[in-house]
């Protein structure tokens, strides 16, 4: 499955556009990071912000992440030359396989969808080595929460000059891929990094800042807090008092117990009864009343509070709740069938537009500086796009049954071995063929202008069934059963 423009030529020359565009001296102005009217900051979605963080730690969060990463590495990345064709050898899959000394293409893939699930926005580091413009040698994930498009504020005519990547110490400024340090129009700082540069793949865009990308996840703060909180307050129960305790107090109320005396017998109960020793039988040295005091399963059940969250948070990751094991999907499918087109769906509108957002962007840096016309995922051999052998069957049977592929067009889309006697289509003899614009024969016996029909010259001794053959376009029996592909040719 290709998902890349289908033109190879086209991309390297609107890559080579763009990137010649970023630094051609223009009068459009980008504005500044937008002043929503009324963005006032509640005490409350601030404090929902600070628990949930960078949002690794939400489960519900990170379960359909880590279903994305999952999915992603299924399908290798390949170059393409300017025809289409894969590049074998290619030093762009060369450098994505091995992108550093520390980590494979795999691990890099992973951290790429985490931020454009999370943020919309990841980054690469690109090292050119010490010249500052050599080929790219190494790729590193650089964490969305560190890296910041930069701009001057003074001058709006700049879109990006340079990334803001924060790192122990004094943060490090580093320039776009393929802009040039030492171009005037860039207006990159004199005081990058030499031989490093940022790619920057985005979700979209952002309204609020038109240099970033949009997280799918940015409305959803209150659900994931919700089901953190939920998940909380259910441990908290079952930790303090969601499982029953009990309530031991003299039935007498004459009799008045010391704060000792009750911690002492709390203690007793505990040590005696408690632990490896549940179960053993209690003797009480008066009319003493004992009750059960907490919550009971049923009333510690939040699981439709957190069904809200799990739904809205994969619908906005556009992965249906049931293929990463969420209850609030698993309720609605029971059968495999239906599963499995939850997955396949899942790809087509969860995986695959990541994979056109990686290769896109890769296909305009990365493959134009290292011989490549463009890269994409390879998605044939994903076993969640693959086709019901029986539907396929069925469907491949059909076109061939209406006359739409040759015998040998069906067999080779089955995996079957295909001979010359094959190269044939499946025809009707009663179908009649009329040219586009003339209009169709009047009715007729079946046998055309003939006035005899083919049942009454079949009768007649006069006539032969080589001669209506023939009046039908064959030379012969043999002919016609070759046609129909039913004998070899040669044999004729």
């Amino acid at each position: 499955m290709k998902i890349n423009i289908p033109n190879p030529m086209f991309k390297i020359r609107a890559a080579a556009a763009i990137l010649k565009a970023a630094v051609i001296p223009s009068n459009l102005r980008f504005p500044g990071r937008a002043l929503v009217f009324l963005d006032m900051v509640r005490a409350a979605t601030s404090e929902m912000a600070a628990d949930v963080g960078n949002g690794t730690k939400s489960d519900v969060l990170m379960t359909p992440v880590t279903w994305l990463q999952d999915a992603i590495i299924e399908a290798p990345i390949v170059a393409l030359d300017p025809e289409g064709d894969p590049i074998e050898g290619s030093e762009l899959i060369a450098l994505l396989e091995t992108p550093n000394p520390f980590y494979s293409l795999e691990v890099l893939l992973a951290g790429t969808t985490l931020s454009l699930a999370i943020d919309g926005n990841a980054y690469w580091i690109v090292n050119h080595g010490r010249g500052g413009e050599k080929l790219p040698a190494e790729i590193l994930y650089a964490p969305h929460m560190n890296m910041e498009p930069e701009w001057p504020a003074n001058d709006p005519k700049k879109f990006i000059t340079h990334y803001e990547y924060a790192t122990k110490g004094q943060p490090q400024l580093i320039r776009p891929f393929g802009i040039d340090a030492d171009d005037e129009n860039a207006g990159v700082p004199g005081n990058v990094e030499k031989g490093l540069s940022v790619i920057h793949f985005r979700k979209g865009i952002d309204p609020d800042n038109i240099r970033k990308g949009l997280s799918p996840l940015k409305g959803l703060l209150r659900e994931i807090w919700t089901d953190d909180a939920a998940a909380s307050f259910t441990a908290a129960l079952l930790k303090n008092s969601g499982v029953p305790g009990v309530v031991i107090s003299p039935t007498d109320s004459e009799v008045n117990m010391t704060p000792e005396e009750g911690d002492a017998a709390k203690a007793k109960i505990e040590t005696q009864f408690g632990g490896t020793n549940r179960g053993k039988p209690i003797v009480m040295l008066g009319p003493t009343k004992v009750e059960q005091f907490g919550f009971s399963p049923a009333q510690m059940d939040l699981s439709a509070l957190r069904n809200v969250s799990e739904e809205r948070v994969t619908a906005a990751l556009h992965i249906h709740a049931a293929v990463v094991g969420f209850g609030a999907g698993l309720q609605s499918s029971k059968v495999g069938a239906t599963m499995e087109s939850m997955v396949r769906q899942s790809w087509y509108s969860g995986v695959i537009p990541l994979q056109k957002i990686i290769a896109g962007e890769v296909t305009r840096t990365l493959a134009p500086a290292l011989g490549a016309a463009s890269a994409e995922f390879d998605n044939k051999g994903v076993q969640a796009l693959r086709e019901n052998e029986d539907l396929k069957a069925a469907r491949i049977g059909r076109l061939y049954r209406d006359g739409v592929l040759t015998r040998a067009d069906a067999r080779s889309a089955l995996n079957f071995e295909t001979v010359d006697a094959d190269n044939v289509y499946l025809s009707n003899l009663a179908t009649t063929f009329i040219p586009q614009g003339q209009a169709a024969p009047p009715p007729s016996n079946g046998n055309g202008a003939d006035p005899k029909g083919i049942l009454a010259r079949l009768q007649d001794p006069a006539e032969s069934l080589t001669n209506l053959l023939k009046a039908h376009g064959f030379a012969s029996p043999a002919a016609m059963l070759a046609q129909l592909g039913l004998v070899d040719p040669g044999e004729v």
